[in-house]
């Protein structure tokens, strides 16, 4: 496919290469009240740290005083307060909101909630393997913010495979490539896959057709990310809907309009 007339801009041009551009994030006090609100739920689940922490430094090192058995209810818990709230999940959403606008265009269905991710160190029960999102029903049309709330390199982060050496895999596997587990997968797929470098402040946008993972974090700092999908308010939505995966965020007059229209009389057709 070319671009015709089109003239992306910096991110649109990586993105469209690699599937995936790594962004500064300009709104960066709207950045430092999400981290703020989610290092208070994370406080209020699971007590412990010294309360003078700045928040870098309880999140790098949250597992020096977390319970490894109630960590998941913690997540879980501070997922439902903080990453789905509206002011939390718009303050999210004004942090790359430039970069989406550039990527999938003006108006953007958000997922309904905000996903915390918190992996410690040496942690291997809860490994990311290495997979597209769009294998588990994911339309293609996404753009996935992944927003580190510590800085992240190596192993304390992710990895992915570039869009022009992930196809190459994904057609092999079109053409019946059979592996026996996930390791064998991974085996396959590393030459070619590269750590996400990225300090507090900076994002990740990937596409969900990107094959990507997590391996073990042998660091000793806690890897957290928040990780949110976005797309186009009127593109595929495959099996995630709009209303039950997705809300709008972000649309225009005609649009307010015509699903409101829809919500009440239905589809017109014919």
């Amino acid at each position: 496919m070319t671009t015709g007339w089109t003239r992306w801009s910096e991110c649109g041009t990586a993105f469209v290469n690699a599937g995936f551009c790594k962004v500064p994030i300009g709104a960066r006090d709207e950045l430092d009240s999400v981290r703020r609100a989610y290092v208070s739920g994370l406080r209020a689940a699971m007590p412990g740290g010294d309360p003078g922490m700045d928040d870098a430094t309880y999140l790098n090192r949250f597992h020096e005083f977390a319970d490894p058995a109630k960590l998941n209810d913690a997540r879980v818990r501070v997922i439902q307060e903080q990453g789905q709230s509206e002011a939390v999940r718009r303050a999210v959403f004004r942090t790359v909101a430039p970069y989406l606008e550039q990527l999938i265009g003006p108006e953007i269905a958000m997922q309904r909630h905000v996903n915390l991710v918190i992996h410690p160190p040496n942690d291997t029960a809860n490994l990311l393997y290495l997979h597209t999102d769009a294998w588990s029903g994911c339309s293609p049309y996404e753009v996935i913010a992944w927003i580190p709330l510590v800085s992240v390199f190596g192993t304390k982060s992710m990895y992915l495979c570039p869009r022009e050496k992930g196809e190459k895999h994904l057609e092999e596997f079109k053409r019946g490539l059979k592996l026996a587990n996930a390791e064998e997968l991974f085996a396959r797929v590393q030459p070619d896959v590269q750590p996400v470098v990225a300090d507090y402040g900076e994002a990740l946008l990937f596409s969900p057709t990107l094959l990507h993972g997590a391996l073990e974090n042998k660091t000793d700092e806690t890897r957290t990310i928040l990780n949110v999908r976005f797309k186009a308010l009127f593109s595929p939505y495959g099996t995630k809907a709009l209303g039950e995966t997705f809300l709008p965020v972000n649309y225009l007059p005609a649009s307010e309009l015509g699903l409101a229209y829809e919500s009440k009389f239905g589809v017109v057709s014919g």
